[in-house]
């Protein structure tokens, strides 16, 4: 598991708080850190390592601060086994709950033992702890829970904290009247922003602060412009009201019909994905690089095309 790995999930570690040399340690001065995994080590684990040389092995992650083993634990445990008196590290500098994430990461990409789900979910536990302030986002991200199990333990563990940290390492804050007033801040401040700038620095959709921008001119006696109804029109007319789509897709996944057929399972797979990916993608495009904007703004408008023309298709059939 490399540092640049775990950074990029969110965590404040570099690659300089790693000594890359490898360095022999006294296996008497190391000791086991708060586990990842919930039962310990695997005894016939550490049995497959003692049948392997020492020297084939890759050094052990170990925390400078607390001399705490963070990755390796089975390496150790073999090493003690063989009655070995020194072992290979790399030392880890940095906090513990930084720590405790690197440990995480490095075994959760372990095809070797991969973790359990328990252990994943008292991992998110640990986290929401100890790193209140993280996002859920961040937190799956780094966990692997699913981010609606992570806002669940949130709540479980009674989390009142009034601000997130996300991935990106912005400070957004969770009360949805202190983000209008955000906006309402800065739309005063800086009128000229757009809607995009707006949202991108307050953590709160274009949308919001459409409606916020909205609520200022009228105040100001300002005509304010309407926008039409972002419901579609069905067949006959008929106004069809916006729904949640994770709720569409839910009910379109117990359709035996749809789950019995290659087609209905591929468009499931890609309607999933869809769902996963509206979330975030004004975080996707604050990261797509500025040349490409144009190229794909044009694609995303295609396909919303092809998306509509499909609903009409539907709409038509089921009419008839």
């Amino acid at each position: 598991m490399s540092v640049q790995a775990v950074s990029l999930l969110g965590t404040s570690l570099t690659h300089d708080q790693v000594i890359d040399p490898v360095v022999r340690l006294r296996v008497d001065a190391l000791s086991c850190g708060r586990p990842v995994r919930i039962g310990g080590e695997n005894p016939a684990h550490v049995h497959r390592l003692l049948r392997v040389s020492e020297q084939e092995l890759p050094p052990v992650v170990v925390h400078r601060g607390t001399m705490s083993v963070v990755d390796g634990r089975h390496r150790l445990h073999a090493a003690r086994l063989r009655g070995a008196s020194h072992i290979t590290a790399k030392v880890l500098d940095c906090d513990e709950v930084d720590a405790f994430v690197f440990a995480l990461l490095a075994n959760r990409s372990s095809t070797t033992l991969p973790l359990a789900r328990a252990d994943l979910r008292a991992a998110a536990e640990h986290l929401l702890r100890h790193r209140p302030q993280w996002s859920d986002r961040r937190v799956a991200a780094i966990t692997g829970v699913a981010t609606r199990t992570i806002a669940r333990l949130r709540t479980l563990l009674g989390d009142q904290s009034g601000a997130r940290v996300g991935r990106d390492g912005r400070t957004r804050p969770t009360d949805s009247v202190r983000r209008r007033e955000l906006v309402r801040e800065l739309l005063l401040d800086q009128p000229h922003l757009s809607l995009r700038e707006v949202a991108r620095s307050t953590g709160v959709s274009p949308e919001t602060v459409r409606a916020v921008r909205a609520g200022l001119r009228s105040e100001q006696g300002l005509p304010v412009v309407s926008r039409a109804r972002t419901g579609t029109a069905g067949p006959a007319g008929r106004a069809i009201e916006p729904m949640d789509c994770a709720d569409l897709l839910g009910r379109l996944r117990n359709d035996p019909a749809l789950r019995s057929s290659q087609r209905g399972r591929a468009l499931l797979r890609l309607l999933h994905l869809q769902v996963e990916l509206r979330a975030s993608w004004a975080e996707i495009a604050d990261h797509l690089p500025a040349h490409c904007h144009d190229s794909l703004a044009a694609f995303a408008r295609q396909n919303a095309m092809s998306w509509r023309g499909l609903a009409e298709v539907l709409e038509r059939e089921h009419a008839s």
